[in-house]
């Protein structure tokens, strides 16, 4: 785990309320099956990545609510290439 997702973990129990809202966001677009979990890893490994200075608690809400739906299923999409199961030519 790098030093960002370290400081970024500790905001986790602080950011509770804003990723519930976010999921409802999502569930209310027909993203029923995004789990806490699969939107708390989009998040670290896509758009906290790069952070080269301490996370203060407003940037991370901010790029919470900011998120997309376009963000997030591109991240899945990515990371299902990225898995050793996928195989040019599988339907989609």
């Amino acid at each position: 785990m790098s030093i960002t997702n370290h400081h970024v973990e500790k905001f986790r129990p602080q950011l509770q309320v804003v990723l519930v809202s976010k999921l409802e966001e999502f569930e209310l677009l027909g993203y029923d099956t995004v789990s806490m979990d699969d939107l708390w890893d989009c998040l670290k490994n896509s758009i906290w990545r790069k952070m080269d200075d301490e996370p203060k608690l407003f940037q991370l809400v901010e790029d919470i609510l900011s998120l997309t739906i376009n963000d997030y299923m591109n991240y899945v999409r990515i990371e299902a290439f990225k898995s050793p199961n996928w195989q040019f030519g599988d339907s989609i």
